[in-house]
């Protein structure tokens, strides 16, 4: 289950790759890409952190 997830987080990333990194560029990825609202999973910091290392990986 966990991978099914990563590997759909992952082709979101690389679907809309060059947007979010617009975004970290301007510095408002996380207030375009993660939404604050109380999620089931992580907390939202988590979240933040956790798209940043995907875009890293898409990046190398």
């Amino acid at each position: 289950m966990a991978d099914v997830l990563r590997n759909s987080i992952y082709g979101i990333v690389s679907a809309f790759h060059d947007e979010m990194l617009t975004s970290t560029k301007a510095g408002v990825l996380e207030k375009d890409w993660v939404t604050k609202s109380k999620s089931l999973f992580k907390t939202y910091e988590l979240l933040v952190q956790k798209l940043h290392h995907f875009l890293d990986f898409r990046a190398s």
